[in-house]
């Protein structure tokens, strides 16, 4: 199943609004008994199961800001230059300690910097 952040759920569209308002709550009724899945019901789940994916930062915007190669910046920031390249060409979104890392750099690339050359 794809994942959609908030931006992408802002900017999407329904591709005909006046299908979507001529739908009426029996039809959605109707979809949902011949599929499930459709809709599942949540209206029992507790606030804290749901949870909101900020999108990650544009890896290559982000090191062309900077000004850096791919092998520099993977040098630069520890990370694996094959990676690099994955994420930016969207085959593989960052998530965890990456996205996090990523964030730092985004906001405060000398200090990231500062704190990998320390080591």
């Amino acid at each position: 199943m794809p994942r959609f952040s908030l931006d992408d759920a802002r900017t999407s569209q329904p591709v005909d609004w006046a299908m979507m308002s001529a739908t009426s709550e029996d039809d959605i009724r109707r979809q949902i008994d011949m599929d499930p899945d459709t809709a599942p019901d949540l209206g029992d789940t507790p606030a804290c199961e749901f949870s909101v994916r900020h999108p990650a930062p544009d890896v290559r915007a982000l090191r062309i800001r900077l000004g850096l190669a791919q092998e520099q910046f993977a040098s630069q920031f520890g990370v694996n230059l094959w990676t690099l390249r994955d994420r930016e060409h969207h085959r593989l979104e960052p998530n965890g300690p990456a996205r996090t890392l990523l964030t730092v750099i985004v906001r405060n690339p000398d200090a990231v910097g500062r704190a990998l050359s320390a080591e």
